[in-house]
């Protein structure tokens, strides 16, 4: 999403890595849309956003 290296990473309930503020701003978007969360690689849903884990380097 970004193409730059992950300075503050997060894996979503799917597996899929990416970087907090880049999937906060489409989780942020779909709560203002009023639609359901989604994972941006696979389409999956992600049921919730605190299940989003911080990767610990």
């Amino acid at each position: 999403m970004t193409l730059q290296p992950f300075t503050d990473p997060i894996v979503d309930d799917c597996g899929h890595t990416f970087e907090r503020e880049a999937i906060m701003e489409i989780y942020n978007r779909a709560i203002a849309q009023e639609t359901p969360f989604i994972c941006p690689l696979d389409s999956t849903k992600v049921l919730d956003v605190t299940n989003l884990l911080k990767i610990i380097a």
